[in-house]
């Protein structure tokens, strides 16, 4: 898979026993390359927006923003703790 500005690699997300994301998803989003995601409720379009975003974290797999491996990143700045208070960050990471 060539690397992308947006980058899920073998994506998973389980809540509690419910898997959202049950099997793993890997997706290459070019920098100016416009996406859509479709398909019925409770297939995960919301989730993966939210693990984009730093509200959700992965069960499994990586993402990737600009290339670079984003665990521990700071959500607000993508550039490592920043200090801000209320700043989310991601957690977990399967490799």
């Amino acid at each position: 898979m060539q690397a992308g500005h947006v980058t899920f690699d073998r994506i998973t997300k389980q809540f509690d026993q419910l898997a959202v994301i049950a099997e793993p998803f890997s997706l290459s989003i070019a920098r100016d390359e416009f996406i859509v995601f479709l398909g019925p409720s409770g297939c995960g379009k919301t989730t993966l927006m939210r693990m984009i975003g730093g509200l959700d974290t992965p069960s499994g797999g990586n993402i990737r923003l600009g290339g670079e491996h984003n665990v521990g990143q700071c959500f607000h700045c993508h550039h490592g703790p920043c200090g801000q208070s209320g700043s989310k960050r991601y957690t977990a990471a399967a490799h």
